[in-house]
């Protein structure tokens, strides 16, 4: 396993999913959290790319508690990595701890953020045909009422999310950046 033998509660993550929208990485996610050597808070954490408004665009919110993240990952950067610490006060220290968001692949801060913070992280990215990714992400936007025209109105007007997540190539070269490819 991945994880130290004197891990000590609470620790950061020892890996990251961070594939596309869409790609399975929540059954991922799902299949792993069942595992006793594993540890993964329940859903995503968005934690490297919180302030990102392209990927969250409808998650604004004022942090409302001080055990909450703040809407801006520099500017209150102890804030938001105490919040982020509590994540995974439940693992215990034989565990391997993880974390996951899909908008870690396309947000452009987040692979230098990781590689500031977790130097050492291993890296899962799942990805998934992009013609196929792009359409199930269409109604996906369907229904949970955010997508209201027909699929090929959706692609002209639109959020670029739809599309511009399926562009895999400089996603991961964003990551190649700071990251091996192993």
């Amino acid at each position: 396993m991945l994880a130290p033998a004197t891990r000590t509660p609470p620790s950061l993550p020892d890996f990251i999913i961070g594939g596309a929208m869409k790609s399975a990485t929540s059954s991922l996610h799902h299949l792993l959290s069942n595992h006793e050597q594993v540890y993964l808070p329940d859903g995503e954490t968005h934690f490297f790319c919180m302030d990102d408004p392209v990927q969250h665009s409808g998650f604004f919110f004022p942090a409302r508690a001080p055990s909450q993240r703040a809407p801006d990952y520099d500017r209150h950067g102890e804030t938001n990595l105490d919040w982020y610490r509590q994540l995974f006060e439940p693992a215990h220290p034989d565990q391997c701890v993880g974390d996951y968001s899909s908008t870690y692949l396309p947000a452009p801060d987040a692979p230098l953020r990781i590689k500031r913070l977790l130097p050492d992280v291993k890296l899962l990215f799942m990805l998934r045909n992009p013609v196929d990714r792009t359409y199930s992400h269409y109604w996906h936007r369907v229904k949970t009422g955010r997508a209201v025209h027909g699929f090929e109105y959706e692609l002209q007007h639109g959020p670029s999310t739809l599309l511009l997540r399926s562009f895999y190539k400089p996603q991961l070269e964003r990551y190649f950046d700071f990251f091996p490819e192993d």
